[in-house]
């Protein structure tokens, strides 16, 4: 028998920080070689202003180079990709990624900010092939 955590593996893509200005904060690079399912998911703390929007790129290179932003909502599964929220606290925003290329970077913009959240994002990876996730 098999768990789900057996066939999903988290990746953290922007780590756990403050956002106190209008500003881009940009992610990690992420390998989806052998995941076929992508889900990309914004955790806000406490929020006291501010508008959050999560940008997804992709590219077939691993630096990134010649990185194209997902826009096509064909390919974004769930509401737009930006979290319009003010004094929110425990919030989590999930969307599903169609995939096309082999790596992603997600960013944060975040605008009309004086103060801020605390904000992060994971892209979860699933219908994983070849080796599985680790147990």
């Amino acid at each position: 028998m098999q768990s789900l955590h057996s066939t999903v593996e988290t990746k953290l893509a922007v780590a756990p920080q403050a956002i106190t200005t209008d500003t881009t904060t940009t992610g990690e690079i992420i390998d989806l070689a052998n995941a076929e399912a992508v889900e990309v998911s914004l955790i806000l703390g406490t929020v006291t202003d501010g508008d959050y929007e999560v940008q997804v790129f992709e590219s077939d290179d691993s630096g990134m180079s010649g990185e194209v932003e997902i826009t096509d909502t064909n390919r974004i599964m769930g509401n737009d990709l930006s979290a319009a929220v003010t004094g929110v606290t425990d919030a989590v925003s999930s969307w599903g990624i169609v995939k096309s290329l082999r790596h992603v970077r997600v960013k944060i913009v975040s605008t009309s900010t004086t103060s801020g959240a605390l904000a992060s994002v994971v892209v979860n990876l699933g219908k994983l092939r070849g080796s599985l996730a680790s147990d």
